[in-house]
């Protein structure tokens, strides 16, 4: 009886071993959908000019300071992410955020169709035809317009751009206040405060329609503090330049947009 039940346990560590084997080979095969997915944001985010800060896919991420690195957080081993910051608030802006989000599910779905299209039924291998079909899946399924917390899919924010949702709107607020920053710096330290004054106020008027966040209070905190600090040179004289400075330090800290 004890060679028997030890037959048993072995061959019961062999089905967990090959189970765990076959979710390995299940993760690769998502690791690789996902980069595709990701470098169809990446490439359409360098195309259009924007400024990428992080490029994730599962557990490997890159980052604009340190490099590359592995990240272990939950959920993000399960999930892929590239993040990038628009060059200018001009009037091609959405259209410019709608290539980066259409990018990603763009690239999965024509990588499937690329093999399954012109390739023979009868030769073409099993596993290869499945990642292909996975990968137009995984395209079609992030164009669905869905929303779990702070998590949007593509098509959320593909339709957010398309009709001037918050979100979108929260993008340009943010686009138009970096791009205002070095001049808003350069007025403090010429002491031109009543441009500073106005050029603040003319910022500040979108962000009364926005639902606010983290990136959203930094911003609206840093052009608040440069409008007092006007405010306060206009009627008692000019402050010293290094008080002027600090309104404008947390810009970097609100740029990152993801897709």
């Amino acid at each position: 009886m004890e060679h028997i039940s030890g037959n048993f346990k072995f061959a019961d560590l062999l089905n967990v071993l090959r189970f765990m084997k076959n979710l390995i080979f299940v993760y690769i095969g998502y690791l690789l959908l996902a980069s595709i997915h990701e470098a169809g944001h990446y490439l359409a985010g360098r195309a259009c000019g924007f400024k990428i800060l992080e490029f994730r896919v599962g557990i490997f991420r890159w980052e604009e300071a340190p490099g590359w690195g592995l990240t272990w957080k939950w959920p993000e081993p399960f999930s892929g992410a590239v993040k990038g910051v628009p060059n200018k608030p001009d009037r091609w802006l959405r259209f410019r955020f709608l290539l980066f989000i259409l990018a990603g599910p763009a690239f999965n779905i024509l990588a499937g169709v690329a093999v399954l299209g012109p390739t023979d039924r009868s030769t073409l291998n099993g596993t290869l035809a499945l990642l292909s079909m996975a990968s137009i899946l995984m395209g079609l399924l992030n164009l669905l317009p869905m929303r779990k917390g702070k998590r949007k899919s593509d098509g959320f924010q593909i339709v957010d751009a398309i009709f001037g949702g918050q979100n979108f709107r929260r993008v340009r607020f943010a686009v138009t206040f970096l791009d205002s920053a070095t001049t808003i710096r350069d007025l403090m330290h010429t002491e031109k405060w009543n441009e500073v004054k106005t050029l603040c106020e003319k910022l500040l008027a979108p962000s009364r329609n926005l639902t606010q966040d983290e990136g959203t209070d930094k911003i609206v905190s840093s052009l608040t503090a440069a409008l007092e600090l006007a405010h306060r040179n206009l009627t008692i004289g000019p402050a010293a330049l290094e008080a002027a400075l600090l309104p404008c330090e947390p810009v970097q800290q609100a740029s990152a947009i993801t897709g």
